[in-house]
């Protein structure tokens, strides 16, 4: 039973997986070149590290500083958004397979079988556990092959798979305790940017070195798995025990997840969803904008991410512009349908 939900899993996933995977594993190939051919000289980024300890705000959207080689430079640069994007795959996917099967009526179905209640919870992890596996090795080869040290780049995989498997720990966790899966995906993205920007303030408030190539993190930074991360720092140190936290991590999520999964009933939450209002507001439906915002509020995380998502450059100095998609308006034809689908909580398609 447990191989073909298994084979399940994976043939809903493997084009979205495959996204994901190569998606990391070229940005790690793309810091590469980027970083070679913009600081290639040893004083370039040596003034590079002389200017983030001069202005510490700039490590809330980096890594680590750990030294002025090309690889330790590269990895504080990168590695907090390969482990991003190994968190948001992680997240989404354990939600994918667990509120949003609930949701949607399959989950049970298969509780109905031999399976029981518990198994395709942990089909979700060893599926979530071997996605992240070979996200690692992919980080691992995209560095290795770059011919930077083997040891550094394998620890730089571990680490992006680590985060991964926190994360993923984070999507089971959040799944058990929302009716929803727009809620669970809510919750894990809020984990998600809050702990990124705790480690990236723990390192601003860190102690540099005395050659000012270094920074020593605070301990606000140990309180994220980010910083348990950067901590590990691939290529300089290549520290494995920091790893180790966000592994324990995980197993404590996982275990929370199975906990709550035994004890509840198929569709239930332990947070209820809070009761509407008798009579809804003139203003909530006047127009589809204020309506998608009454439904979708509480994860509004676009924000924070235009934020961050600048310092996704290889480059330290000034972001990249940003450009908003316009917002298209439903025809009045389609309006009635439209509210009627929000109204009774299904998606308009």
């Amino acid at each position: 039973m447990m191989r073909a939900l298994l084979a399940q899993r994976l043939r809903r996933d493997w084009v979205q997986l495959l996204l994901w995977l190569l998606g990391t594993a070229a940005l790690a190939a793309a810091s590469v070149g980027g970083v070679s051919s913009a600081y290639g000289g040893e004083s370039d980024r040596v003034a590079v590290l002389a200017a983030v300890m001069a202005n510490p705000v700039i490590m809330l959207f980096r890594g680590l500083p750990s030294g002025a080689q090309l690889e330790a430079f590269t990895l504080f640069l990168i590695l907090p958004f390969l482990a991003m994007m190994a968190a948001f795959m992680s997240s989404f996917l354990a939600v994918r397979h667990t509120r949003t099967e609930e949701e949607q009526g399959r989950a049970e179905l298969i509780v109905a079988t031999p399976a029981g209640r518990l198994t395709p919870l942990f089909a979700t992890m060893i599926h979530g556990a071997l996605a992240n596996l070979v996200l690692a090795a992919l980080v691992f080869v995209a560095f290795a092959g770059a011919g930077y040290d083997p040891f550094g780049s394998l620890v730089a995989g571990l680490a992006s798979g680590a985060a991964g498997l926190c994360f993923l720990g984070v999507g089971l966790a959040a799944a058990q305790l929302v009716h929803t899966s727009r809620a669970a995906n809510a919750i894990a993205v809020w984990v998600l940017l809050v702990t990124f920007l705790l480690a990236g303030i723990g390192n601003a408030l860190g102690t540099p070195s005395g050659d000012l190539q270094r920074i020593t993190s605070s301990w606000l930074a140990w309180l994220s798995p980010f910083g348990w991360i950067e901590n590990s720092r691939p290529f300089s140190d290549n520290l494995l025990w920091p790893l180790a936290c966000a592994l324990a991590a995980a197993v404590a999520f996982a275990a929370l997840a199975t906990a709550l999964q035994a004890a509840r009933d198929i569709g239930a939450a332990p947070l209820h969803a809070r009761s509407g209002r008798a009579d809804a507001r003139e203003s909530t439906f006047s127009t589809p904008i204020t309506l998608v915002w009454r439904h979708s509020w509480g994860r509004c995380w676009a924000g924070p991410s235009a934020v961050c998502s600048p310092a996704c450059s290889p480059r330290a100095s000034a972001p990249s512009s940003m450009r908003s998609a316009p917002i298209s308006r439903p025809c009045s034809t389609c309006s009635t349908r439209w509210l009627g689908a929000a109204a009774s909580g299904r998606g308009w398609s």
